[in-house]
């Protein structure tokens, strides 16, 4: 089986930079959490769009949702 590494795209952006700078063939997820609210969708559209520069094979985002409609987001 083949490992992969989950880096959260805010807060370990020095570690994703550097997979990407000596284009090092690692499997990535890149993740982002929010453990306070779901934020509005023009936010994780931005949010995703910086986690696809890194190439990943999977995109996990991980809110808090306050109310039923954040689920559907």
């Amino acid at each position: 089986s083949e490992c992969m590494l989950d880096l959260d795209v805010i807060t370990q952006q020095e570690e994703l930079s550097y997979i990407q700078n000596n284009n090092l063939e690692i499997p990535l997820i890149t993740s982002y959490h929010d453990y306070q609210s779901t934020p509005e969708e023009k936010k994780l559209i931005e949010v995703m769009s910086i986690m696809m520069n890194y190439k990943p094979a999977i995109i996990k985002i991980a809110t808090k949702c306050n109310k039923p409609e954040d689920g559907l987001r």
